[in-house]
């Protein structure tokens, strides 16, 4: 897949985002972090839900960071996400680890209605690592040679990812 324009590059880490950076793949490279797999979720993502992640993040930092901080950077993540609407395309960089792929399944329900041309890497092992741990591992060049071997994310996959987070945010934990 050839790149088509700067593009939007999603990760959810900051050290992989840092490393890509300086790769100079252009575009805009944003991070978008949180512990999904862990407490409340809600199918749509409102300021009430917000609200009630952020207080159970906060409580989760040991008191380093305060519900009102917690808000704004959930905030400033949703607002950054929007950006998707001003690129060409939206490359989103994760890992195969259950950190990431809550992430992921995440944001591709939140993008499944835009009109975005959203392609994927996603990443389980990488040569020459035994034991590969995740994106944050490689250097920028790394990194930059991942580019072509994304893949345009699909409806299929968009589809599956919406049924991903209905489950996960749902009440019961049956589906």
């Amino acid at each position: 897949m050839n790149p088509v324009g700067p593009a939007l590059h999603i990760h959810p880490g900051d050290c992989s985002a840092d490393s890509l950076r300086r790769a100079e793949v252009g575009g805009r490279i944003i991070v978008w972090s949180e512990v999904l797999h862990e407490g409340p979720l809600r199918p749509v993502a409102d300021e009430n839900y917000r609200r009630e992640r952020a207080v159970f993040l906060s409580a989760h930092t040991g008191g380093a960071r305060t519900p009102g901080q917690c808000e704004t950077k959930l905030r400033r993540q949703d607002e950054e996400l929007a950006a998707c609407r001003e690129f060409p395309e939206t490359v989103l960089w994760f890992d195969a680890c259950l950190y990431d792929q809550t992430i992921l399944v995440h944001l591709l329900d939140r993008l499944a209605g835009e009109r975005a041309r959203l392609s994927l890497l996603c990443v389980g092992e990488y040569p020459g690592f035994e034991a590969f741990h995740g994106l944050g591992e490689l250097d920028a060049a790394q990194l930059a040679g991942l580019l072509p071997q994304r893949v345009p994310v699909t409806p299929a996959m968009l589809d599956l990812a919406q049924r991903a987070w209905q489950a996960l945010a749902a009440d019961t934990p049956l589906a």
